[in-house]
């Protein structure tokens, strides 16, 4: 297994990905409950009321009143923030602190917000069509980052990561090999590993839905698949009142 831990990959367009740090943040909170105190039935509760269960949705059942009641179709929504345990979260949040702030950088503060909360729920709309008898809850925003993952193959390629091989050696690669190693491996997985506990067409949903969407939200000024992206820069020798009106300036020629 190769955990991500950064990427040679600066920033171009803005100052701070503000939305990655906010679901960062957003996803941790929901977790809390679970780790401070962490009783197996706070968890069903959890699981039950803001999980997927497909077989509800579908109207097939429905939710026992004792648990937390949200409209069922807002639960592809809801799933994405709730975790089963340490690993599932960690090994998510990995993938969003390092590859979540090049793909708002790519995108933009709210076009990356939506590609988020769009993918994820793609990748449960997936998994409810595949599994619509299901009873057992769906978790977890592993839809959305496997959006993530191949809107940042898309768009950085040729970038080098660095990652933890076998939860100990260091290694420095392509980001186009451990992506798409990545990648591959889920569309196996859906073959050879349908039994799991994992969701498997939930991955896939925000892959497909990933490509789809990184086309559409990407800045113009980014090209797919290229070694070379584009770098914003000011001289280092104006002033920033000369820079303040120059960028007036242009502005004003822009409105005109």
């Amino acid at each position: 297994m190769f955990i991500p831990v950064s990427d040679d990959n600066p920033l171009r367009f803005i100052h701070r990905p503000y939305v990655t740090y906010t679901i960062i943040i957003i996803l941790l909170i929901f977790y809390a409950p679970i780790l401070l105190k962490p009783e197996a039935q706070l968890t069903k509760e959890l699981f039950y009321g803001f999980g997927i269960i497909p077989s509800v949705i579908l109207g097939h059942n429905s939710v026992a009143t004792q648990y937390v009641n949200i409209p069922a179709d807002m639960t592809v929504i809801s799933y994405i923030f709730i975790h089963a345990n340490a690993a599932h979260i960690v090994g998510n949040l990995a993938f969003i602190f390092v590859f979540g702030d090049n793909i708002e950088d790519a995108l933009g503060h709210g076009r990356f917000a939506l590609f988020f909360l769009l993918t994820g729920a793609s990748g449960g709309i997936f998994h409810i069509f595949m599994h619509p008898t299901s009873v057992i809850p769906l978790v977890g925003a592993s839809g959305a980052v496997s959006g993530m993952v191949v809107a940042y193959l898309m768009l950085f390629p040729f970038v080098k990561t660095w990652g933890i091989v076998l939860s100990w050696f260091p290694l420095r690669i392509p980001t186009f090999f451990f992506l798409f190693a990545w990648i591959l491996y889920q569309i196996i997985a859906v073959k050879f590993l349908s039994e799991s506990n994992v969701g498997w067409w939930a991955h896939l949903g925000g892959i497909f839905s990933g490509m789809i969407l990184v086309i559409l939200f990407k800045r113009k000024e980014i090209k797919l698949f290229s070694r070379q992206q584009p770098v914003l820069t000011f001289p280092e020798h104006v002033t920033s009142e000369e820079l303040e009106g120059e960028l007036t300036q242009r502005q004003d020629k822009h409105l005109e």
